[in-house]
């Protein structure tokens, strides 16, 4: 995309654009509102076909709402139906096409979070729809099936917990994680069927800690999986993560952090001083030092770069290695192309070769078995070992293994 972007199709020097369905802004994201403007005006639909074209771009924005199971579950419950089979349309469904409709028009923003700050998940369930919460973000995660609404209330408490991890893997793995539900029975460590057994092993892997907290202080997550019936109110602030790395170190990237290492860095202000390629570009509320040369003007989407300082480019390399998974030499390369330093290229080298040693398995071969040492008495050394398996049929039918221990 950045080869064969178009210059009339770009836009320069602005706060706020559009992009994919959605409007950008220096505090975050929210839908754009030719697009919801779009859904609200569309018409009953009247066939299958229809229907699942109207779910299909409620569901694009899906992040943005976090009430939509418990409402769209009359119309969902018709996906199954034939393409271009008419839809007979009852009370329930025309209450739920148009409540969603009054949903999607609240005015909702996806801003950006702080990623220093541990994770807190509530978490509830009703008998149609799962709720959950991290930290000021809520959203109901799944909907529940016809088998799923025959669990026990423990059980579908679980599920909610169990949900919402798998939602949010690459985010909560490896974090610190509280986990608040109402379900008191949640917290002790009995497990009274294979079921709950399974999903607490499954929860162990985050190690997360779980909080009791009564129902009714337990209001929001409660409200996602109940869902109350409400007048769309003010601007909604909700939080959307990212799948960052995540150490107790602070990102890198924020612009705080380059301007207060390109401040204290002498060289890289006698350059700005002395050579024209350098100059000051204004990001946010600070001023950067950019670099700008003729190579980067015909390649790259952009005529200058960041310039990174001695002191801060290995912890740039370190995090877009860990961003993306260790991935070699080039991936690193392409995403750290809007950033400049003398020996950047081979700094990603060394950093790459020197992970692909330290992590690469080890491929060479047993030894040899060691020496045997004569033994003076008897049953001073015993040796044991399994042999088998031999499998034998009787006459009845029946096929029976053995396994012997020498």
């Amino acid at each position: 995309m950045m080869q064969f972007s178009c210059g009339y199709n770009c836009e320069w020097a602005v706060k706020e654009t559009d992009w994919l369905g959605y409007w950008l802004t220096p505090t975050g994201v929210k839908p754009w509102s030719k697009k919801i403007e779009a859904i609200v005006n569309m018409d009953r639909p009247k066939t299958a076909t229809e229907l699942r074209t109207f779910l299909g771009m409620v569901t694009y924005y899906r992040e943005m709402w976090p009430r939509r199971a418990h409402i769209l579950k009359p119309l969902t419950d018709l996906t199954g139906l034939p393409k271009k089979s008419p839809i007979v349309w009852t009370p329930e469904m025309d209450n739920a096409f148009k409540q969603m409709k009054a949903v999607i028009s609240e005015d909702v923003l996806l801003a950006y979070p702080d990623h220093n700050k541990p994770f807190e998940i509530y978490t509830d369930a009703s008998d149609y729809q799962l709720g959950a919460c991290i930290m000021q973000e809520g959203r109901p995660v799944a909907k529940l099936n016809s088998a799923q609404r025959n669990y026990t209330t423990m059980e579908k408490e679980l599920l909610a917990i169990v949900e919402t991890l798998k939602e949010y893997r690459s985010m909560l793995l490896g974090a610190k994680i509280t986990v608040f539900t109402d379900h008191k029975n949640l917290t002790y460590e009995n497990f009274n069927t294979q079921r709950v057994m399974r999903w607490r092993c499954f929860i162990e892997e985050y190690s997360p800690k779980l909080v009791y907290l009564e129902g009714k202080l337990n209001v929001l997550a409660d409200a996602y999986s109940r869902l109350p019936r409400f007048e769309p109110t003010e601007l909604q602030v909700r939080l959307n993560y990212l799948n960052l790395p995540s150490d107790g170190k602070p990102c890198p990237l924020r612009y705080q952090w380059l301007k207060s290492a390109q401040d204290n860095c002498p060289a890289l202000q006698q350059r700005l001083r002395q050579h024209a390629a350098y100059s000051l570009r204004q990001f946010g509320d600070v001023d950067l030092i950019v670099h700008t040369d003729a190579e980067a003007r015909k390649n790259d989407i952009a005529p200058w770069k960041i310039c990174l300082t001695d002191d801060c480019v290995k912890d740039v390399i370190v995090w877009f290695h860990r961003l993306l998974g260790y991935p070699g030499k080039e991936r690193p390369k392409t995403g750290m192309r809007l950033f400049y330093h003398p020996n950047l290229s081979s700094l990603i080298d060394r950093y790459s070769s020197e992970t692909a040693q330290r992590y690469k398995s080890d491929t060479r071969g047993y030894g040899h078995l060691p020496a045997r040492q004569v033994r003076g008495r008897p049953w001073e050394q015993v040796d044991v070992d399994l042999i088998g398996p031999w499998t034998a049929q009787t006459g009845t039918g029946r096929v029976y293994e053995f396994n012997a221990l020498t």
